[in-house]
């Protein structure tokens, strides 16, 4: 997934972060330093563990089963509802006044909604810069993506994509196996 094509606020997250620790912490070694590479990967890992966490929100909250396929939203991370826009309460001051972070308050997951996205449509623009990945610098207006549980998840799209081959096939029979 590019994140950073469909989501305005996780590239101006991105740019916000250093590349790298400066050079007055190196000798830190105790506490980790947010940088963008750090906010990359705790994004990437948030998506990767939604479908987990709604199977355990579902299940420790004795809702119905069902909801692993019906749920109208998903679980986000400080992160996640910072990319999506969710609005779920969290604070998105990750970091202290020096820098560093806590990667424990990355852990706590909660329901929200992707709100984020963006369409690739006339108005949409990114920039042109040939040393940085691209970044949306215009769009339309912000959608709402609709969930279907797990099943709308980009953990469960990623492991199982739609093309315009017999893939889809596999995708219907995978889950009409797991579930």
């Amino acid at each position: 997934i590019n994140l950073r094509a469909r989501y305005p606020k996780y590239g101006e997250l991105l740019r916000g972060l250093p590349l790298e620790r400066p050079e007055e912490y190196r000798d830190i070694h105790d506490e980790p330093f947010f940088t963008s590479r750090d906010a990359e990967g705790s994004v990437h890992w948030a998506i990767a563990r939604e479908p987990l966490e709604l199977i355990a929100y579902i299940i420790t909250n004795d809702l119905p089963y069902t909801e692993v396929l019906t749920a109208d939203y998903t679980m986000v991370n400080a992160l996640t509802d910072l990319v999506y826009r969710s609005g779920s309460g969290f604070s998105h001051e990750f970091t202290d006044e020096r820098g560093f972070y806590n990667k424990a308050d990355l852990t706590t997951f909660k329901p929200g909604y992707n709100n984020g996205s963006v369409p690739f449509d006339e108005y949409y623009g990114v920039d042109d810069d040939p040393n940085t990945s691209p970044y949306v610098t215009n769009f339309s207006d912000y959608v709402e993506v609709p969930h279907a549980g797990i099943l709308s998840t980009y953990a469960w799209l990623a492991r199982y994509p739609s093309t315009a081959t017999n893939r889809n096939r596999a995708r219907a029979r995978w889950t009409y196996l797991h579930f």
